[in-house]
């Protein structure tokens, strides 16, 4: 009896081994895969501003970092990466607000762009709060353009960054999350490259769950964030942009 549980406790000690070595074999391809796809087209980032290049960001409890457990949210990330890759410092200020819609936002960011002075305006809703409220989308239109047309007449440039997906992009906001995602990214492309830059982390996001296979919930903290997984990969893919394309900077 002793024997044959002995032998029983042998077979599972090399069941987890095998299973824990096949975990690291995966990690390590999965995370190889995915900086190769993120980094092989990043090109010589342009000539950038002298002295630290202060960005403010504004959205809501998505852009504020929610549910990332050790970076502080795929802006914070995607801002980190792109300094470091650059060699330059570009300090971080959140001023994202639980709950908050663009609309509501609107009459304070006056008052917090006089207190931060930042060189970028970085606009990242996470549309889930304007669904909910069905903020019309002629109306969300008009607070995105407020919102850039404000940071310009105070001598900013302006980074629009869509959000992360989330279990709501795929359900219940599948075509609400859409919509105001579309709108947003019509409002910013209609400003000239020099004063708007735009980076798109829900499509990308999107399309890169559908081409890995990938479940969405692997990514998701609860129904309308990301988990720590998510704020990674949105970060890498913003980072990835920031990188490869020429982000707009004041003169």
């Amino acid at each position: 009896m002793n024997r044959l549980r002995r032998r029983h406790q042998r077979i599972l000690r090399n069941r987890v081994i095998a299973g824990v070595f096949l975990a690291v074999i995966l990690l390590f391809a999965v995370g190889g895969h995915l900086t190769y796809a993120l980094h092989r087209s990043v090109s010589k980032p342009k000539a950038l501003p002298k002295g630290p290049i202060r960005v403010m960001a504004i959205g809501s409890s998505v852009a504020k970092g929610w549910d990332d457990k050790t970076g502080g949210g795929y802006l914070a990330r995607g801002v980190a990466g792109y300094a470091k890759g650059v060699h330059h410092a570009l300090p971080f200020v959140n001023h994202a607000v639980e709950g908050e819609t663009a609309e509501a936002a609107l009459p304070l960011l006056p008052s917090w762009i006089k207190a931060i002075h930042p060189n970028v305006l970085l606009i990242s809703w996470g549309m889930l709060d304007d669904a909910t409220a069905k903020t019309p989308l002629s109306v969300f239109s008009r607070t995105i353009r407020q919102e850039i047309s404000l940071a310009i007449a105070n001598h900013e440039t302006v980074w629009v960054v869509t959000p992360p997906v989330t279990p709501a992009s795929y359900t219940v906001n599948r075509v609400s999350e859409a919509q105001y995602v579309s709108t947003e990214l019509a409002v910013a492309h209609s400003y000239p490259a020099r004063e708007v830059s735009v980076f798109d982390v829900f499509n990308q996001m999107k399309a890169y769950i559908a081409s890995h296979h990938q479940n969405y919930k692997m990514y998701a903290a609860d129904a309308w964030h990301p988990n720590t997984a998510g704020h990674v990969l949105a970060g890498r893919l913003l980072a990835h942009d920031l990188l490869s394309g020429s982000p707009a900077f004041p003169n």
